[in-house]
């Protein structure tokens, strides 16, 4: 999982690999956003705090996330 990989090198996500995978969750179907939101609590838990917030899986609305 590349999220893994860079929290492995750096404790923090890039902006634009936090940006990727947040424009592909609002485009994606929300069972697959619930699958990787799971397979993220799983082996990368710190990096929920980027996603959690971000967007909606049933509107697919972007979400404040001004309350990290």
């Amino acid at each position: 999982m590349v999220i893994m990989n860079v929290l492995d090198k750096d404790p923090e996500l890039p902006t634009w690999l936090v940006t990727t995978i947040s424009g592909a969750m609002r485009d994606s179907d929300p069972a697959l956003v619930r699958y990787f939101s799971g397979e993220v609590k799983k082996f990368a838990p710190g990096a929920m705090q980027y996603f959690t917030e971000r967007i909606d899986p049933v509107t697919r609305e972007t979400q404040d996330h001004t309350s990290r």
